[in-house]
């Protein structure tokens, strides 16, 4: 197996802020849209790729004031690869990562489907390390099952090759789950636990999973659904979950969150799971996907969803369903009926949308990356949860200047809103629709920057 870490120069970064009513020359500055705060930048809408390459960005942590950004990438025709850019507060490459700023990893041989359905990725900082977590058809190495991908990378963009090494490329960790493609998968939240070990959590065929790993990389066996019955877990109802969420109570048990009807399930240190909380382990709120959950610190849970609905003027609307859950995983019933508070947002024209980002604000607000039909927006909830009206466009979501497919695919879901330091926040998303005036090549890695 050929492994080949690759870096390109002439990586061209774009980013864009929100409010921009229009494009403005690549590389300047919009300046500030009226009635708010933040500041508007454009400065292209696209990462422009080399010649031959391609790529998605589909998931992004904060490493201080700068933004690490991990996706899929090819160059010259090969196989998909894992792509890792360091974007610095200037919305420009940071050379000292990898020297131009980008690393491709290849991780298996032969073709792969770049742009697939099945395909995420989570990234956690550690330390001054990056590590990412990955799984999919992109990652699928041909006859032999899905694959779960985890890789460490040192503060100078190089792979640490003192971790993993189960694959065909030092520093990468590979872990089958058997079956064949197509099979729906996704490795999403990362988690390092107290004692230097590293939780991987994520969905197999719309079941939670979570697998562990010593901090050289190697397989946590004793972390198990049943005991002594092998390494990692999946967990699951007739529901469809999602791992979008993972966190870690200070006793070490574990909560995975996300998915169909807001689902969340809490496991034992030793993987098995938790009956003692919800409804034998697990806790729901029906009609709403999840998408972020955080553990609040009386020890309760706050968790974000959303769903569809009908407004009487015509069309779709997206209601936001904020869950407040008790230690125990209950619905708490001072937080209001069933512990859920539902917010529609106001104007018909963005149905069919779902939440794809959620960060909570140093202040304790709560911001939202939204899609729908196409179209980008951001949202920002007040302390209290209600909708923060500063925060409109004339009454209407804040409207990002950057288009997504009509319909984004519901499994490509990732961090893809981050606060990094100083209060900025960046969105990092696929984009399938840019057209470029050049040559015939895929352009749809981008980043979007903004601020309060």
């Amino acid at each position: 197996m050929t492994s080949i870490l690759r870096s390109r120069a002439s990586f061209v970064v774009a980013l864009s802020l929100t409010a921009c009513p229009g494009p403005v020359e690549p590389g300047t500055d919009g300046g500030r849209d009226s009635g708010s705060t933040a500041e508007v930048f454009d400065s292209g809408f696209v990462h422009i790729l080399p010649a031959g390459w391609t790529g998605q960005a589909l998931a992004s942590v904060a490493n201080g004031t700068s933004l690490l950004v991990v996706g899929n990438g090819t160059a010259d025709g090969g196989a998909a690869a894992l792509l890792v850019a360091r974007v610095r507060a200037d919305r420009t490459l940071d050379t000292s990562w990898n020297g131009t700023g980008v690393t491709l990893v290849d991780i298996a041989p032969g073709p792969s489907p770049l742009f697939s359905g099945a395909t995420a990725y989570a990234a956690m900082m550690d330390g001054d390390k990056l590590v990412v977590g990955g799984a999919g058809q992109a990652l699928v190495i041909p006859g032999d099952g899905l694959r779960v991908v985890v890789a460490r990378f040192l503060p100078n963009g190089q792979l640490d090759t003192s971790f993993g090494n189960t694959g065909g490329t030092t520093g990468v960790r590979l872990d089958g789950f058997g079956g064949s493609m197509p099979i729906a998968a996704a490795c999403t939240a990362l988690v390092k636990q107290p004692d230097g070990k590293l939780l991987a959590g994520g969905h197999v065929q719309g079941n939670f999973f979570v697998t562990r790993y010593l901090d050289t990389g190697t397989a946590d066996v004793t972390f198990s659904k049943t005991p002594d019955a092998g390494f990692g877990a999946v967990w699951g109802t007739s529901r469809n979950e999602q791992t979008r969420s993972m966190v870690l109570d200070p006793d070490g048990k574990i909560v995975v969150f996300g998915g169909e009807a807001m689902s969340a399930a809490r496991l034992l240190q030793t993987g098995a799971l938790d009956t003692a909380f919800g409804t034998a382990g697990y806790s729901s709120s029906a009609g709403a996907t999840g998408a972020q959950l955080w553990r609040e610190a009386d020890g309760s849970y706050l968790a974000v969803g959303f769903r569809g609905v009908s407004s009487d003027a015509g069309g779709n609307q997206l209601a936001v369903r904020f869950q407040k859950l008790s230690s125990s995983g209950q619905p708490d019933p001072t937080f209001g009926a069933q512990g859920v508070q539902d917010v529609t947002l106001p104007g018909s024209n963005i149905g069919l949308s779902m939440v794809r980002g959620a960060a909570r604000l140093a202040d304790g607000r709560v911001l939202l990356y939204v899609t729908g039909l196409g179209a980008t927006y951001l949202v920002r909830f007040n302390t209290d949860f209600t909708l923060d009206q500063g925060f409109l466009e004339g009454g209407l979501p804040r409207k990002l200047p950057i288009n997504l497919p009509l319909f984004q695919p519901s499994s490509l879901v990732g961090q893809h809103l981050t606060v990094t330091a100083q209060d900025r926040w960046w969105v990092t998303d696929i984009n399938l629709v840019v057209v470029d005036p050049r040559a015939p090549r895929s352009v749809n890695f981008f980043d979007v920057r903004t601020g309060p």
